[in-house]
């Protein structure tokens, strides 16, 4: 007698195919929404250590530094989609901001919100226009913490936070935010999300 070669059938594997068709399209959505929430988070850390990092330069050089948040715009709309830490430095001709780092851009879809309630932090100084390689000239405005590593005093109780959020979420708050708070009183950067 010949023996029989064990295999799977035409229909046995179309049956598999059919399956992990199905399975791949109901895990793709939720895969999307943890990228989401990763992205979010990733921006919240950026921003805390951004200020964190202004704050380390103050206390370390004795220099005001600047925490500048940036409109940058995207497919046509700008939004709070940046930031720089820049160093104050006095010269002879009046003060000068010399970057620290590089341009600091939120991953894709995450912006800060531009709200005076969830984002009074914004509005501690009046917003200005600066030319910023490689976006041109946009739409800034920035807050400094001095020398002793504390906020310069139009950083009070009231507006010293800032919500993160992914650009097209639904809800005022939407379900998955990030807040960055600046202490008015020591400096330090704290983060909440829910």
């Amino acid at each position: 007698m010949i023996p029989r070669r064990a295999a799977f059938s035409l229909l046995e594997l179309l049956l598999v195919i059919g399956l992990a068709t199905i399975i791949l399209t109901l895990t793709v959505p939720a895969f999307h929404h943890v990228m989401a929430g990763l992205n979010l988070t990733r921006a919240g850390i950026q921003v805390s250590d951004a200020i964190s990092l202004a704050r380390q330069h103050a206390l370390s050089f004795n220099r005001s530094v600047e925490v500048v948040f940036l409109k940058i715009p995207e497919g046509g709309e700008a939004a709070w989609r940046g930031m720089q830490v820049r160093e104050i430095r006095q010269t002879p001709t009046g003060t000068q901001a010399q970057a620290i780092g590089a341009i600091i851009r939120f991953p894709h879809g995450i912006v800060i919100r531009d709200d005076a309630t969830f984002s009074p932090l914004l509005t501690a100084n009046a917003a200005a226009t600066r030319s910023v390689p490689p976006y041109g000239t946009i739409a800034c405005t920035a807050f400094r913490i001095r020398p002793s590593g504390l906020p310069e005093p139009a950083v009070t109780a009231s507006n010293h936070f800032l919500t993160l959020q992914n650009e097209t979420a639904p809800g005022t708050p939407p379900a998955n935010y990030y807040t960055v708070s600046v202490n008015p009183i020591t400096g330090r950067a704290t983060t909440y999300q829910p």
